[in-house]
């Protein structure tokens, strides 16, 4: 993960990116290619932080039409919380393009603060 740039542990280190991980209760999960990695299906104020790997946004409509939203790569963030509203009631999901590693988090473990005052927020 010291390598991964993404706008969430922009200016913070290593160690403290590892004790925020375990204070933030983050889930580390692995994919094989073609597995579906997260679907925007229900509420659930989880997101995903893609730490290796591949993956692709795709739209299914009530055809089976599959459209490419946006190709994902190291450092891509996703989640409920960060997408448009499915109106048209097609299936949006994130599926693994590559091998990816994924940390799962609540979503407003970004924007509450520390019961623990910790440093490293």
């Amino acid at each position: 993960m010291e390598s991964v740039k993404t706008p969430i542990f922009e200016g913070i280190g290593w160690d403290e990116r590892h004790c925020m991980k375990d204070c933030f209760g983050m889930r580390e999960q692995n994919f094989r290619s073609e597995e579906v990695i997260y679907e925007f299906d229900a509420p659930n104020g989880i997101i995903g932080i893609l730490t290796e790997g591949t993956a692709i946004l795709e739209r299914i409509d009530e055809n089976g039409n599959r459209s490419i939203l946006e190709h994902l790569g190291t450092g891509s963030v996703f989640g409920e919380m960060l997408m448009f509203a499915n109106v048209a009631g097609d299936r949006i999901a994130v599926v693994c393009e590559k091998p990816c590693q994924v940390w799962f988090m609540r979503g407003d473990q970004l924007t509450k603060r520390c019961e623990k005052a910790c440093d490293h927020h």
